[in-house]
This record gives C-alpha cells, structure tokens and sequence, in this order.
C-alpha cells in the first residue's frame, strides 16, 4: 500500500515590502514523496573455474551455465529475465624466482536474475545458496510501476505548493496587499530530486544443505521504497 508524505524543502520569498506594486512574487521549492512495496527483485550470480586446460575449463563452465539456467527455469523465472552480464576467460601467472610462470586459465560468467514473483523468493534464494558452484551477489528491490509512483509524487509536490502559496498570499493579503488578487503560476521546474536508496535486504541465517521442502529458508524482508520528486513553483499575484 502506498503512503503520501509531502515536505517543504525552501521557501524564497521576493514580496519586497508589500506596498501597492502591480505584481507580487513568490518562488516556492517542494518535494512530494511516496512511499511504495517493492514488487520485483534482481540478483547477480557469478561462476567461477580455473584450469590449465581451456578445453576442459570451457566444457566446465558451460555445464555449470547450462545447469543454473535449468534451476531458474524449473523456478519458472522466464528466459528474458536472464540476462548474461560478463564473460571472461583470461591467463593467470604466477612469479617464481622472478620469473613469470603460467599458472592456468580462469573462467567467470554472470548472469544478472530478475524475480517478478518476490512471494517465493525466500525459498528460490535459498535453493540458490544451496549451489556450491555459484555465487549470488545480494538482492536489489525495485518497483515495477515507478513512473506513475513518480508522476504522483510531482502532483502531490504541486498541490502542496498550491496550498501553501494560497496561504502565504492571505496572509500578505492581511496586512498590506490589494485583497482579491489574482494568483497565477509563471513557471514550474524540476529539480531532479535524487531517488531514494533501494531497501536493503535482512536475512536470517538458514540451513543450506541440500534444498527441500522442508529445508528452512531464509527470511528476506523487501521493505518500502520512497520515490521522490521535487518541483520549483513560481506564483504571481495581479
């Protein structure tokens, strides 16, 4: 469910001396917030071989690959949300006696996971982590429907700079401009706010033996995003 929460940032003021001018001016900087659930989640998962034989390191690595898309897929995570994301297989040396030695060859492939369904993602890490052959790099949370979350922010931003712009023009209105003026707005601009950080996951420790129904698994909290948006709202009194 999401949650409004709207805040001022600045309030510039150019009502000079609020004698009997023309036009009165005030320029107002406001964020609107929204607090939303994360509803997808992605994960990068790297595998890692070495070998003196690039033959047998390749036909290593590719059964591994092979063998992970598999899993993902009997975890019914479709084919476009498996992404390989690096590939590398390079020389390694070794120096003995100021000599530079080979070593073998290293092999790494990642694949960067994205999960739709985040309801069985606590039994769909843990059967991850279950694989000794590879390695899952934490969890990022997102939200799907971000662009209207942050379209609803940048209302909620204007009509709080409405509100208070309505409030500040009474109150000038009070003790010396012409009352019954008439409020436009002259420009409104995006600030660009920064977005919030992606909630961090929390675990709990689990028992990663083979992965079984009955294995317990590991508790992941997505928690709640906040989308922000800031708008700078410039208002005319006639």
């Amino acid at each position: 469910m999401k949650k409004i929460h709207i805040a001022v940032v600045a309030i510039l003021f150019s009502l000079s001396s609020f004698t009997t001018l023309n036009a009165q001016m005030i320029s107002l900087t406001v964020k609107g917030e929204v607090e939303v659930t994360p509803d997808i989640a992605s994960t990068n998962i790297s595998i890692t071989k070495t070998s003196k034989d690039v033959d047998v390191l390749r036909k290593e690595i590719s059964q591994i690959s092979n063998s992970l898309n598999k899993d993902l897929s009997k975890l019914k995570i479709e084919k476009k949300d498996i992404q390989t994301s690096n590939l590398q297989i390079n020389k390694e040396y070794d120096w003995v006696k100021s000599e530079r030695v080979f070593k073998g060859y290293r092999a790494t492939i990642s694949t960067t996971v994205t999960f739709r369904n985040i309801s069985n993602l606590e039994k769909i890490y843990t059967q991850l982590l279950s694989n000794e052959d590879i390695v899952v790099n934490g969890i990022q949370f997102d939200y799907s429907k971000k662009t209207e979350a942050e379209n609803e922010a940048y209302v909620k931003a204007l009509n709080n700079a409405n509100t208070l712009a309505e409030k500040l023009f009474k109150e000038a209105e009070s003790k010396s401009m012409p009352s019954n003026s008439k409020i436009i707005i002259t420009s409104i601009s995006n600030n660009d706010s920064t977005p919030s950080d992606s909630p961090k996951p929390m675990y709990k420790a689990a028992n990663l033996e083979a992965f079984s129904d009955s294995t317990p698994t590991i508790d992941i909290n997505s928690g709640t995003m906040n989308i922000t948006k800031s708008l700078t709202v410039v208002y005319q009194s006639l």
